[in-house]
């Protein structure tokens, strides 16, 4: 299960992946492809 803190850490991963830049989609979508296993296994955490 991830935490809050995972989020973060994963909004770093994707915007280092885009270069230091990335529209909220952007990062949306790379966190979704790289961790979409561990979100919808985070109970509530997966809908905020």
């Amino acid at each position: 299960m991830c935490t809050r803190d995972d989020l973060q850490d994963w909004v770093i991963e994707a915007l280092k992946s885009f270069g230091g830049n990335g529209t909220i989609v952007q990062v949306a979508r790379h966190i979704w492809e790289n961790h979409s296993e561990e979100l919808q296994h985070s109970g509530d955490l997966y809908y905020t």
